[in-house]
């Protein structure tokens, strides 16, 4: 078994089914952050849409003056790893197997549900590495006021 940052290798070949590819050269990825500086719309499918979107902005709308917090996104990759290591796939996947999404107190509570089942897990330790580098890198910087900033600050808290 190889240990590939604090991850067994079966875990890291589990969890990348379905990778995302690299916007430039088409070859899978598996980053687990992204700067939001290197994304655009062409990465909806590794980091969302939301995230792709706030790349765009950063890298067309800052030549022109306006002034978009820096930051990053975590990836399909990290949400997959995130799963995996926390075995919350089944579970997740039995709150929504049966859902009538007609059912609006259906839909609350399994949101509910779900929500707890993420908000108890833990962040697998590579990942969260991965957060923590970008947050202390020259990367990030005093333009970043957004979430992240909590969100690094309460990882950092727990070490």
């Amino acid at each position: 078994m190889t240990i590939r940052g604090g991850v067994p290798s079966e875990l890291w070949q589990r969890a990348r089914p379905g990778m995302a590819h690299d916007q430039q050269n088409s070859a899978p990825t598996d980053r687990l952050v992204v700067p939001f500086a290197e994304v655009g719309l062409a990465a909806i499918p590794e980091v969302g849409g939301k995230n792709a979107s706030l790349g765009e902005m950063i890298r067309s709308l800052h030549s022109q003056g306006v002034r978009v917090p820096t930051g990053f996104a975590t990836t399909a990759a990290a949400y997959r790893l995130f799963l995996e290591t926390n075995g919350l796939a089944p579970a997740l996947d039995q709150q929504l197997a049966l859902l009538d999404v007609s059912d609006l107190e259906a839909l609350r509570k399994a949101g509910s549900a779900c929500r707890s089942l993420l908000l108890s897990a833990t962040l697998p330790p590579v990942l969260r590495d991965a957060i923590l580098a970008f947050y202390r890198s020259e990367e990030h910087t005093s333009e970043l006021q957004s979430p992240c900033n909590l969100v690094c600050r309460l990882l950092l808290e727990k070490k």
